[in-house]
């Protein structure tokens, strides 16, 4: 069987390499008749084509025929065997020379360096809309623009590599096949010098304009204009322009004095834009001003290596230099394109904020002694009480028979007030909990460098497991009394129970795992808890980016009503309650309007939520007709609700902990190893997963 196996892989092999081979043979113009074809007096377009058709030659991978073995090698291959069959041939040397070195001169480079691979202006969703456009429409292309020529000749990532690879040697020999004369060399060098003057001349101005507008100003900690490092490199920039074109003010021996000063200020700007991110750090985070920040870097990147060729013509490095920028240009311009990037790239600082901040917030839920441990049962044991009067809310709103809007609004305002009440009663919803402790719990993975420190995270995931283990169990044993009691209190008072036999039977359905969706509604909703923790997360880091506590405490209304010591507290509360504000109002809309949602689109949709499911269905089998009862469906829909349970905690926490571990750039097989020892720890002692430690246990 093997060897069958292997010989099928070998001629899969041959045929896929003879089908490649076939391809560029048919793709690959053939060489010697595409350099009788250069020819110096055509127009610009023609001459820009037949260099294209040359380039593509250059840039096949693979040989016709051969294996693909080593495919960034076989382009220095290649460039070799070009030089040398103009070599043999001086009429192809000429011509080729004087077609290569008339593009190069007749099209204008100032693009290629002052806007290819950079972020454009304007904000993230103009850059957004931006890239699909160009992806979708049309692009009108202008042969004199040296940009467009190199986009359309670079298009992949491995171009960058084997444009590294090319020796020193290659690439002189390819030079002066372009340029032999010392009158074409000078005629070139200016022609980029110029460019690269203005390049620099444009991006120091952006530079300057992006570093002293308002927001980035306030985040820099600096007083005045004259203090920026960015109004420094651009004046700095231009004198030394200046001085350039006036002819004889500076002599070679000071150019490269004059470019290690420019190069030192655009440290200092890179140090300015480091401090505004440590202030979007403490302070919140906005994409725009993100986005902004991250166009700075990435001009003061180029501007750095055009420094570097602009004032420092040292033969033995510029080479180089030209290829690093040649390099970096291909890879910019193919990032430039990608949507993808450009959205991790702006979201992933305000995600980390996010999981920040929902972290600190769920600190407070992970119980580590047994005084904490009670706490939280207590604490449970009202939320799951409360939830048993959300539940009969709920109730209550569908028999209204409102429209689809108008009832989700009822019940939105029904269970956020419910969560709302818990918050400022201290009370626990276990569901909640999970999506606020993975952020608390990823953020301990960056201070893992030991194997102590390994056994410490293990323990921390045993608090925040059993702590989620006994809210669970205070919720659902809480809410299944209480929702009986009411129900009894109904019937002794009304003479009737909270839910007909019939709806009753209906609730119990809906629960039922094998006859109904309850295990996609129950992942569903635990999508929707994460999201509300996003949303809390999110909402805190508005709160703190507008520096509204500030403004709060400052607001001449609240001074005349509360005075200052007042106006503080109020502000210090609402800092403190914001989050938890954020992820029950957000969590209670939800749960309301996604089923209205769903039946909008004509979608049956519905949510589970585990402490609500459990008190539904105590009003449910409280309703019951004897006659009606099915003890196989009560037990089925007990069944669902422990499903339920199990989603609601597994998703949500699953998708928390993801984001966080992808905010904080954890290294997934650090994660493998993390969760290996989890598990022996779990095999070992179970029972610290569900039950607190005793002194003497936590010091072993």
């Amino acid at each position: 069987m093997s060897k069958f196996m292997n010989w099928l892989k070998t001629l899969f092999r041959r045929i896929s390499m003879t089908l490649i081979g076939r391809y560029y043979q048919i793709r690959t113009p053939n060489l010697s008749a595409l350099l009788d074809l250069a020819d110096p007096s055509k127009d610009l377009s023609e001459r820009i084509r037949w260099t294209e058709q040359l380039l593509v030659w250059v840039r096949t991978p693979v040989l016709p025929g051969k294996e693909l073995r080593s495919p960034q090698a076989i382009q220095s291959v290649r460039v070799r065997f070009l030089l040398q069959s103009l070599e043999r041939n001086p009429l192809w040397k000429v011509k080729v020379g004087e077609v290569l070195f008339s593009v190069l001169v007749d099209t204008d480079p100032l693009n290629l360096f002052c806007l290819i691979g950079l972020p454009r202006e304007g904000g993230f969703f103009s850059e957004v809309v931006d890239r699909v456009a160009r992806r979708i429409l049309p692009v009108h292309r202008n042969p004199k623009d040296l940009s467009e020529l190199f986009v359309n000749m670079f298009g992949a990532e491995r171009d960058a590599i084997w444009l590294m690879q090319l020796e020193p040697e290659v690439l002189n020999d390819l030079f002066e096949a372009i340029a032999p004369s010392l009158e074409r060399k000078a005629q070139l060098q200016a022609h980029f010098d110029i460019a690269l003057q203005d390049a620099l001349a444009i991006l120091s101005a952006q530079i300057e304009s992006l570093g002293l507008s308002p927001e980035i100003r306030m985040r820099t900690g600096i007083n005045s204009v004259r203090e920026s490092a960015f109004w420094s490199l651009r004046l700095q920039m231009a004198r030394l322009q200046t001085e350039l074109d006036g002819g004889g003010i500076i002599n070679k021996m000071a150019i490269p004095r004059h470019a290690e000063e420019l190069l030192q200020q655009v440290r200092q700007c890179e140090a300015q834009v480091e401090t505004a991110l440590r202030y979007l750090e403490n302070h919140g985070v906005s994409v725009a001003i993100v986005y902004r920040l991250e166009q700075i870097e990435s001009f003061l990147q180029r501007v750095s290596i055009l420094i570097q060729l602009r004032f420092r013509p040292n033969p033995t490095t510029s080479d180089r230099l030209w290829l690093i920028l040649l390099a970096e240009l291909i890879l910019n311009s193919i990032q430039s394109a990608r949507l993808l990037p450009l959205i991790q790239a702006n979201i992933h600082l305000l995600a980390r904020k996010i999981v920040e901040r929902t972290g600190d917030s769920g600190e407070q839920y992970i119980t580590r002694s047994k005084a904490e441990y009670f706490q939280m049962l207590a604490s449970a044991i009202g939320g799951g009480a409360l939830t048993s009067f959300t539940a009969l809310g709920k109730f209550v709103v569908s028999k209204v028979h409102a429209p689809p809007v108008i009832e989700g609004f009822l019940v939105w305002i029904n269970y956020s007030g419910s969560f709302l009440a818990m918050q400022m009663m201290h009370l626990s919803l276990a569901t909640k909990q999970t999506s606020m402790t993975a952020p608390a719990l990823a953020a301990k993975l960056k201070s893992i460098n030991s194997p102590i420190e390994l056994q410490g995270f293990v323990r921390e995931v045993a608090d925040m497991t059993r702590s989620q283990f006994i809210a669970a169990v205070g919720n659902v044993g809480a809410v299944i009394p209480c929702a009986v009691l009411l129900d009894f209190a109904l019937f002794k008072y009304f003479g009737r129970h909270a839910l007909t036999p019939e709806y009753a039977e209906k609730v119990v359905a809906t629960l039922n795992p094998l006859t109904s969706l309850t295990i996609f509604y129950a992942a569903l909703t635990g999508v929707l808890l994460w999201l509300s923790s996003v949303c809390a997360g999110w909402l805190e880091n508005w709160f703190v980016y507008r520096q509204l506590p500030v403004a709060i405490t400052q607001s001449p209304m609240m001074r005349t009503f509360f005075g200052h010591r007042w106006s503080t507290k109020i502000a210090n509360w609402i800092m403190g309650k914001i989050s938890g504000i954020g992820g029950n109002v957000s969590l209670g809309f939800f749960l309301a309007y996604v089923p209205v949602v769903g039946q909008f689109f004509g979608v049956g949709l519905e949510v589970r939520h585990v402490t609500l499911a459990a008190g539904s269905l105590a009003f449910a089998i409280a309703g019951m007709s004897t006659e009606l009862t099915s003890p196989l469906n009560v037990g089925l829909a007990v069944l669902g609700v422990g499903f339920i349970g199990v989603l609601n905690f597994g998703v949500s926490f699953a998708l928390a902990l993801w984001v966080a571990i992808r905010a904080r750039n954890i290294k997934r097989a650090w994660v493998v190893q993390l969760l290996r020892a989890i598990w022996l720890e779990m095999r070992q002692r179970p029972k610290y997963f569900l039950f607190p430690q005793s002194a003497v246990e936590t010091k072993s």
